[in-house]
């Protein structure tokens, strides 16, 4: 039988979801393991053998396996570097590694550009010349994709969560202090959540709440704030034709997505580019890496011609 199933595993700073594409056709669950099972001294054997099991568990031919890193790619040589959240996939060989033990083809991509390959592909950002992805997670990451090139070396692998925004000297996850990441993302609600005792899930929809609204409602408004000046000065900086928007954070209940755009055009230059840049929101959800795949497999495929 000739192989023809994909393995995609994005791969994030709190999980690993992996889904696949069996000869065309999208898997509808998937499943989640919890990143830190990599955060090992024999990290390559282990992210080899839950890509084993998955595959032998749902019967897959493999033809290829595509993973998003939460890293700084050098394609060219298989090296990865800055792997905050899970540094030991940091280092030389690792694809390398992965082609000899699944006898398949296998493509990296930092994370945040598979998903936003997938926007591309199928979703919010369809047909887009020039699409800068945001997505506030876990930490923050962010990808800027030209017509459709992933590999474009002028805006590969932005570390825009790395902007210095603040000089309080909070520390990141990345070694710096005072990136827009420590202010501004999943972990800026855990610290919030454990100083205030307010479950973490229910931050937006309490922050109104009288009970809650003196520990609450200053600091998040401070933490839309920051992730606006985040998306005011990227959209200053690349003017893109459309700035996408997504992650776990911006899901939460309650969670104000209509005033985080108010205030990122509240911060951008007038007419230009507040009356000519556009805000959508990702709407693949897990999907998108699958779409993010295909469209990266395609273009693999058009390279080898």
């Amino acid at each position: 039988m000739t192989a023809s199933d994909i393995i995609v595993l994005d791969n994030g700073g709190t999980s690993i979801r992996i889904g696949h594409i069996r000869q065309g056709i999208f898997s509808e669950a998937f499943e989640t393991l919890k990143s830190t099972r990599l955060c090992v001294d024999d990290a390559r054997e282990e992210l080899l053998r839950i890509i084993n099991d998955y595959t032998v568990r749902h019967t897959l031919n493999l033809q290829a396996a595509v993973l998003g890193i939460p890293a700084v790619l050098d394609r060219r040589n298989d090296v990865i570097e800055h792997c905050n959240n899970i540094p030991q996939l940091e280092g030389k060989g690792l694809k390398q590694f992965l082609t000899d033990n699944l006898g398949c083809l296998v493509l990296f991509e930092q994370d945040i550009m598979l998903q936003l390959l997938g926007e591309w592909q199928a979703g919010a950002g369809r047909g887009k010349s020039s699409v800068f992805g945001v997505y506030f997670g876990t930490g923050i990451g962010a990808a800027y994709l030209l017509n459709g090139d992933p590999e474009n070396p002028l805006v590969q692998d932005i570390q825009a969560g790395h902007i210095p925004i603040m000089s309080e000297g909070k520390l990141c996850k990345c070694g710096n202090r005072d990136c827009i990441e420590a202010y501004a993302c999943g972990h800026t609600l855990t610290e919030l959540a454990a100083t205030t005792g307010c479950p973490i899930e229910r931050l937006f929809e309490y922050k109104e709440q009288p009970a809650w609204k003196a520990v609450l409602h200053e600091e998040l408004e401070k933490f839309i704030l920051y992730q606006a000046y985040m998306l005011a000065t990227v959209s200053t900086m690349f003017t893109p034709e459309l700035i996408v928007i997504g992650g776990g954070v911006t899901a939460m209940s309650g969670y104000p997505q209509g005033k985080l755009i108010a205030k990122t055009v509240e911060h951008l230059q007038k007419p230009y580019p507040a009356s000519t840049l556009t805000f959508a929101w990702a709407s693949l959800g897990k999907q998108a890496p699958l779409y993010g795949a295909l469209a990266l497999l395609n273009l693999e495929a058009s390279r080898s011609h």
